[in-house]
């Protein structure tokens, strides 16, 4: 079993990369403002994308590791926002799945690149970000254990080892 971190090392680190995650999503944010979407929106986008181009409320749902009637909302937003358009699902009697608009693919394509992100990564050596993905990754498997029952398919992807 590992040590347990004091109460003040804890808070700090807690307390340090929640800043830290705040400012990362303030510096995505300011950069998909002129693309006219947003981080939420973003992640939709790009899990849409790696889909095929359509997908139910439950598959994006499970990707985010958000709750189904959070995302439905989101959705219907960036349909209300020409982003994406509901469709009948084939699958399910009445099932329906969201797919991307032109405009919402053209959004999506022009918003994909990380460049404030990118900038702030390139403050760590190569061998820094890989060492960074390691420990955030153990904090994420740490974290789903703790939380307990999700999708072992959405975690085994993410966790996969590095090359």
């Amino acid at each position: 079993m590992n040590d347990l971190p004091s109460f003040k090392e804890t808070f700090d680190t807690f307390r340090l990369i929640g800043m830290t995650t705040d400012l990362f999503r303030r510096a995505r944010q300011r950069e998909l403002l002129q693309y006219g979407t947003n981080p939420h929106q973003m992640a939709v986008m790009q899990i849409l994308f790696k889909l095929g181009g359509s997908a139910t409320t439950a598959e994006i749902s499970s990707q985010l590791l958000r709750e189904r009637h959070s995302v439905h909302e989101l959705l219907m937003r960036m349909v209300r926002a020409g982003l994406l358009r509901k469709i009948n699902d084939s699958n399910r009697k009445n099932g329906v799945k969201v797919e991307f608009t032109e405009k919402g693919l053209k959004a999506y394509h022009q918003a994909r690149d990380m460049k404030d992100f990118q900038n702030i990564l390139s403050s760590l050596n190569k061998n820094q970000r890989k060492q960074l993905r390691r420990y955030v990754k153990s904090l994420f498997r740490a974290s789903l254990e703790d939380i307990n029952g999700l999708n072992e398919s959405f975690l085994s992807e993410i966790l996969k080892p590095e090359k």
